[in-house]
């Protein structure tokens, strides 16, 4: 979760201008793509954007099967609560 955003930085790199955010709990990447477009995550992950409307982003992802994805909401009520939720 994004809390206490201190600074917004713009750096050059051999492929462009990186975004990066930095907040109370580190530094986030900030990438801007289209809907079609991939973002790869390691070598396992890959994260799509499915379709942009509405103020709206669909997103698909591909990971193995042993890695766990939960919407921030679900891992929080999990986290307070003790719940365990199956995949």
């Amino acid at each position: 979760m994004l809390t206490d955003v201190k600074n917004f930085s713009k750096a050059e790199s051999q492929r462009g201008t990186l975004d990066t955010f930095e907040y109370a709990e580190g530094a986030m990447l900030v990438l801007s793509r289209k809907a079609g477009q991939r973002i790869a995550i390691g070598n396992d992950i890959t994260v799509i954007v499915l379709e942009c409307t509405s103020g709206r982003v669909r997103i698909g992802i591909e990971a193995p099967p042993d890695v766990p994805i939960y919407r921030e909401e679900i891992e929080r009520i999990s986290r307070e609560t003790g719940a365990r939720w199956v995949n």
